[in-house]
C-alpha cells in the first residue's frame, strides 16, 4: 500500500465511520459506489467494482461480466436506511486539532472566505474536509449478505483472479453493506514528518502564505511542509477511443508542489449551494472472507476440552465460521501485543489474533462502525 495512503488509512479508521478511502473519486471507473457492489481496494486508496450482487448479467452495472452460477440478489434484500452522517467541515484523527478553536457556521456548505487552521502534534496525522454534507447509507440486511458471502466468496474470488486478472487476494474482496458520500473533499495526511507542523484549507479564497500550496476551483490547501495536498472530484483527460475497461484505475493523487498543475473539481461555481448527487464514497462498510493461513497453527487445547450440546468435541465441527464486526480502531481489544508494527490494517489484526487464539478456519469480518465484538459462531456446510 502507498505510504501516505497506509497513514490516511489507519489515522481515519480510528473515527470509526468505516473503511477510509484515500480516493474517493470513482472517475471513469464506474458511476459510485453502491450497497451490493463486490469489489476491491487499490493501493492508491480507490474502490474498485466488479460486479453488483443486485444486477442481472448485461445490466451496464455488470460490464465486467459476472462470476460463473451467478443469480441476482433477491431484491428484497435491497431496503437500506439512509442518514446525514457528517456536516460540512473537517473531520481529523487524534494528533490533528484546529487552531482556531472549532469555528462553526450555519447552513449546508461552506461560506466563500471560510478558513481552517489545523496543527498536527505527531509525526503522523491526516485530515478531511468536505464542503457539503455527507449522507450515510446501510443495508438493513445484514445477515442477509453475511450469508451470502459465505456462500458464494469462492467463486467471486476465481472470478476476480481468472476472469478479469486482477491481482487481488481472498482476503482483499469486499462485499459493500454500507458508505458515506459526499461531493467535493480535500484531504492532508502527515507522512513522518516534524511535529507542530500547520496547515490551513481555505474555502474559495486563494492561496495563503504559509509555503507550500495546492489549488482547486472550491478551495485551497497551504502547509508548513511539504505535504500530499489532495482534492476532489477531479476532472480526467477524455479516455482513449478503444478504452471500454472500467477496471482500469487512473490515479488522481497530487503530491503538491508550489509548481504542480492543481487538479480541478468538476464543480463549476463555488456559490452554488444545491447538492448535486453524491458520488465521492469517503468511507465504505462491508465484509471480507479470510480463510485460515497455512502458517497459523491451531491453538493448543487442555485435555479436558469442552464439548457442545450433541456431546461431539468442538474440534469435530469443520470449517467453523467467526463472525467478527470489528472498527478499524480497536486494535487495544484485539491483542496490541501480537502485532507487528506494519499491521496497520485492522484487517491483518484481527485475523493474526483470531486465529493465533482459536480453532477456526474463516473468519467473515466486518469493518462497521462498532468496536469489536465477537458474535456466536456458525458452521459452513461442508
Amino acid at each position: 500500500m502507498n505510504p501516505e495512503v497506509e497513514v490516511y488509512v489507519k489515522e481515519l479508521s480510528k473515527l470509526r465511520y468505516g473503511y477510509p478511502l484515500y480516493d474517493p473519486d470513482p472517475a471513469e471507473s464506474y458511476d459510485r459506489v453502491r450497497i451490493g457492489d463486490v469489489g476491491y481496494v487499490t493501493d492508491y486508496g480507490c474502490f474498485l467494482r466488479l460486479f453488483n450482487v443486485f444486477y442481472p448479467e448485461g445490466h451496464p452495472i455488470n460490464n465486467l461480466g459476472v462470476p460463473d452460477g451467478f443469480m441476482p440478489f433477491d431484491e428484497r434484500y435491497q431496503r437500506s436506511h439512509r442518514s446525514q452522517a457528517i456536516q460540512p467541515g473537517v473531520i481529523c484523527s487524534s494528533h490533528v486539532r484546529r487552531l482556531d478553536a472549532g469555528a462553526s457556521f450555519s447552513g449546508g456548505v461552506f461560506p466563500v472566505g471560510f478558513t481552517i487552521r489545523l496543527s498536527c502534534a505527531d509525526h503522523q496525522g491526516a485530515a478531511l474536509v468536505i464542503k457539503r454534507r455527507a449522507v450515510r447509507e446501510d443495508t438493513r440486511c445484514r445477515k442477509a449478505f453475511r450469508d451470502l458471502m459465505l456462500r458464494r466468496h469462492q467463486a467471486w474470488y476465481a472470478f476476480a483472479r481468472d476472469e478479469l486478472q486482477t491481482d487481488t487476494t481472498m482476503d482483499d474482496i469486499l462485499l459493500v453493506t454500507g458508505h458515506i458520500m459526499t461531493n467535493e473533499w480535500a484531504t492532508a495526511t502527515v507522512v513522518e514528518k516534524t511535529r507542530n507542523c500547520e496547515m490551513r484549507f481555505n474555502y474559495g479564497s486563494g492561496l495563503g502564505t504559509l509555503g507550500d500550496a495546492s489549488a482547486s476551483v472550491w478551495g485551497s490547501w497551504t502547509s508548513s511542509v511539504s505535504l500530499p495536498l489532495r482534492f476532489g472530484p477531479t476532472s480526467l483527460p477524455p479516455p482513449r477511443a478503444d478504452s471500454n475497461s472500467t477496471s482500469v484505475h487512473i490515479s488522481t493523487t497530487n503530491t503538491s508542489s508550489p509548481t504542480d498543475q492543481p487538479l480541478v473539481p468538476q464543480t463549476a461555481n463555488v456559490e452554488d449551494d444545491i447538492d448535486p448527487p453524491p458520488n465521492q464514497c469517503i468511507f465504505v462498510r462491508g465484509y471480507r472472507l479470510i480463510l485460515r493461513p497455512p502458517f497459523f497453527l491451531r491453538k493448543i487445547k487442555a485435555a479436558a476440552e469442552p464439548k457442545d450440546e450433541d456431546g461431539r468435541s468442538r474440534d469435530q465441527n469443520k470449517h467453523s465460521v467467526l463472525v467478527v464486526a470489528a472498527s478499524l480502531d480497536s486494535r487495544e481489544e484485539i491483542g496490541k501485543d501480537n502485532l507487528t508494527p506494519k499491521q496497520c490494517d485492522i484487517y491483518e489484526g484481527a485475523r493474526d489474533y483470531i486465529f493465533m487464539n482459536s480453532d477456526v478456519d474463516v473468519v467473515l469480518l466486518s469493518d462497521d462502525d462498532v468496536r469489536m465484538q465477537i458474535n456466536p459462531t456458525t458452521s459452513l456446510s461442508t
